[in-house]
Order: structure tokens, then sequence, then C-alpha cells
């Protein structure tokens, strides 16, 4: 459903970011005994996303941006 919502390029970036956070958080646990949680995760995902934000054209910004306030 959210690959029909986005572009093809804007879907990919969305989808790299969340493996990228899931990566971080993994590292965290065994290279720093950190627990991972969700809340955790889903910040610094939508940190990341918010930043990304500024390279993206317009049309996809704000479907992004509208995205983000469902979820």
């Amino acid at each position: 459903l959210a690959r029909l919502r986005f572009q093809k390029k804007g879907f990919l970036e969305i989808c790299f970011i969340a493996c990228w956070h899931i990566s971080k958080q993994r590292n965290g646990k065994i290279f720093q005994n950190i627990d991972p949680s969700f809340d955790s995760w889903w910040n610094s995902f939508k940190h990341e996303i918010l930043l990304h934000m500024c390279r993206m054209n317009d049309d996809l910004r704000q479907l992004v941006s509208d995205w983000l306030q469902t979820l």
C-alpha cells in the first residue's frame, strides 16, 4: 500500500532509512548493550525522514508529510 502512494524513488529511500535504523537498534544491543525499542526506532526513523524531506520535491514531500501524520 505504501509503495502505491509513493513514487518508486521515495518509497525505496524510506525503506532504506527504516532498515538502517533497525540495524542501528541491533548494533546498539550488540555493541553497547542498549535495549532496542520500537519507540526509540520510531523517533530516530522519523527524525531521519524529516532531515531527508528537504531534498524531496514538493509533491513527494507532501506525500511523506501526510503519511507520517497518519501513523
